[in-house]
């Protein structure tokens, strides 16, 4: 999966989360990322693979390869599959 299409997936509703504009950047998105699924733990929509996927994301936005940049957004694609429910919670809770 691309940054592109995990940021069209779920940008708009991390940043809702973190109450920002939606970040631009695989370190941007890694970072509301990081923040939002702080928020959605304390909450408890969330088990902690968001955070994990947020570091393999901040981790990929400084790869020195294209090989292993690719892949830790597999990686943190496979640990968001799910996660638009959380989101979709917590906007309703909101």
């Amino acid at each position: 999966m691309s940054v592109e299409k995990l940021t069209r997936l779920y940008g708009e509703d991390v940043a809702f989360v973190v109450g920002e504009p939606a970040a631009v950047g695989l370190a941007g998105f890694a970072e509301q990322l990081s923040v939002a699924a702080d928020r959605l733990e304390r909450a408890g929509l969330d088990d902690g693979d968001a955070s994990v996927a947020a570091l393999y994301l901040a981790d990929a936005a400084e790869a020195d390869s294209d090989a292993e940049r690719r892949a830790l957004i597999k990686r943190a694609a496979e640990l968001l599959r799910g996660f638009d429910e959380a989101l979709s919670d917590y906007r309703l809770s909101a």
